[in-house]
């Protein structure tokens, strides 16, 4: 690139397209072999919304990546920024704070965060239209009743899938921005003074005249 052999996004289309692949068969092998093993959702459709979340999530994860790859100057500041921003996005996921209790101030790390909406379009998925018995109890519980304890019954799997999108995206284009921002800047050589170049015929001489 320092060359002009190629353009910035180039370099980064191709590395997206030669990455895609592999972004998409580990997670889709792990979600196929833990979804039976689970005993998930089997209904008509589940497990294709559930493959679906869990691959761009993992699209979404390494796009993050990259954001953050390419807003710091080397790689241990990326060491050390990554976990921090990854610490963020799951104390907003819904794990441990409920959605509708997180002050307005951080609304736009819970909207960002991508462990949010792939649990939360995860969760719908398995709920929904669900219903659990306790047979020593002798009591039952809906699969809506379990999301409207948790904060997730006013949302879709197929919202939660566009907003890892979108945020998959904005990473992308934020990639595309810290590169250009930080790629590397060299100052323009001048030319030689055509009176200073020795040409090939005179080199021997000037040669001579140096030895002696």
């Amino acid at each position: 690139q320092c060359s002009g052999g190629y353009g910035l996004f180039p370099y980064l289309a191709s590395k997206l397209i030669a990455e895609l692949p592999f972004n998409a068969l580990f997670p889709s092998i792990f979600g196929a072999t833990v979804y039976k093993m689970a005993n998930l959702n089997s209904k008509n459709g589940r497990f294709a919304n559930f493959l679906k979340i869990l691959v761009v999530e993992s699209f979404v994860a390494a796009a993050v990546g990259m954001v953050v790859g390419a807003s710091v100057k080397n790689e241990d500041s990326a060491l050390a920024l990554g976990p921090a921003v990854m610490t963020i996005y799951i104390i907003f996921s819904g794990f441990y704070i409920k959605q509708e209790n997180v002050p307005v101030f951080f609304t736009f790390l819970k909207d960002s965060s991508l462990i949010r909406w792939a649990f939360e379009g995860m969760s719908v998925n398995e709920m929904k239209g669900r219903v659990f018995v306790d047979e020593k109890a002798r009591a039952s519980e809906s699969g809506e009743h379990v999301l409207e304890r948790i904060g997730f019954s006013k949302t879709s799997s197929d919202e939660c899938l566009r907003k890892l999108i979108k945020i998959l995206f904005s990473s992308y284009l934020l990639t595309f921005a810290a590169l250009k921002i930080n790629q590397p800047k060299f100052q323009e050589m001048l030319e030689d003074d055509q009176n200073n170049k020795c040409s090939m015929n005179e080199w021997p001489a000037a040669k001579g005249k140096l030895g002696s």
